[in-house]
This record gives structure tokens, sequence and C-alpha cells, in this order.
């Protein structure tokens, strides 16, 4: 019998997750609530350590993604208020970067065409999790409204892959939450010089400064 695994969540943790079990001998099936189309249009940046380069280049998509990756070779931080600053380079560290810029969009796009690939996953959209059912002593099941209709999955792992606000009956999740009353602005700025690979952080009384 084929061992099945079903991922609730296709995001970047999601996938990444199911391509590196794609050579065991369970089929995958990732259940995705947002349609496919809201997703690689998405211009968010994240900052990448070179532990996930590590990671996306077992994956074999790293080299896809090069092309669209700013590397970050230098590192500049500073203190408001106080004398000094401190800068690291990538190449006092003999590495090729500290880290690496990437648009959310991009890395969702090499991320699903690499799934497409194989044989053993499959991406469910607009597929949300409902409930969990339990009854089964061989395998459970997971309750999804897809496209209207409530279709049941079975499974002999389940994972978590949507984020902390998942609400899927059945499965007694404990939370323990801390509200730190703190708020962030993230968008896209345009420079008018090169920015020459070098990330800068700048605290303040009021909060961190990333660039």
């Amino acid at each position: 019998m084929t061992n099945r695994i079903v991922v609730i969540g296709a995001g970047p943790t999601g996938l990444i997750f199911s391509l590196l079990n794609a050579t065991s001998n369970a089929f995958i099936t990732l259940l995705e609530s947002r349609p496919p189309h809201d997703r690689n249009s998405d211009m968010r940046a994240l900052a990448l350590s070179n532990s996930s380069r590590y990671i996306l280049e077992k994956i074999n998509i790293w080299e896809y993604l090069k092309k669209d990756i700013i590397p970050i070779k230098s590192i500049h931080t500073s203190q408001k208020g106080t004398f000094g600053r401190s800068r690291l380079n990538a190449e006092e560290f003999n590495e090729e970067a500290l880290g690496y810029i990437v648009l959310y969009g991009d890395l969702m796009k090499a991320l699903e065409e690499k799934i497409k690939k194989q044989k053993n996953l499959e991406v469910i959209y607009s597929a949300s999790a409902q409930k969990i059912n339990d009854e089964k002593i061989e395998s459970q099941e997971v309750i999804v409204n897809q496209s209207k209709k409530l279709i049941s999955h079975s499974y002999n792992l389940l994972v978590l892959a949507d984020g902390g606000q998942s609400k899927i009956e059945g499965l007694d999740l404990k939370r323990n939450e801390k509200l730190l009353d703190h708020s962030a602005i993230v968008t896209l700025v345009r420079l008018n010089s090169p920015h020459q690979n070098i990330a800068f952080e700048r605290f303040t009384p009021s909060g961190p400064i990333a660039l």
C-alpha cells in the first residue's frame, strides 16, 4: 500500500517540504486555499540565508532562480545616537554572499515548475481543509472544501504548512499567543544609486529599519 502524505498549505514551506520528500515512496497531495494566479504576482521581497540556499540547491531550483536573485555581499549595522558601526563582508567568511534577496512570486514560480515534474506530487488549488476524520484505523482523512464540494483525502502523515492561523476541526491545537504590540511596514523602494549589494540595518528608539 502506498503511503499518502497530505500537506495543508502550498506556500514555500509546503512546496519545499514536498520536494525534499519527492524521492520517498509516498504520494504527496498539497492543499492550497488560494487560486494559483494569486501567488506568482506577489512582489514581496524575501531574505534568504545561506542555509536556505543549500536547501534550494538540494531540490535543484537554485540554478533556475539565480537570474532573479540579488546577493547580499555586505551588511552594514548601526545604532542611532551611538558611535561606531559594524560591517560584515562575505569574502571575510569565504562565502559567495551573506544572504540573498528574492521576490516571493519568483520563488513560487520556480517551486511550482519543479512540482509539475514530479509524478508523485499533486497540488489542489482553491481547496480549504475543514476538519479531520480519525474514525478509520488504517488511515485518517481530512475533509476539504473543494470547489464548493466536501471531499475527503486519506493520509498516513498530515503536515500543517499554512501558518499559525490554522482552524481545522479535530486537530485539538493549543496555541500560545503573546501580543508584542509591534507593527511593521514592508515596502519596495527605488534607489537613485546602485545598491552595491549592501544590506543596511539601523537600530532606533522607535524600532529597527532594514534596507
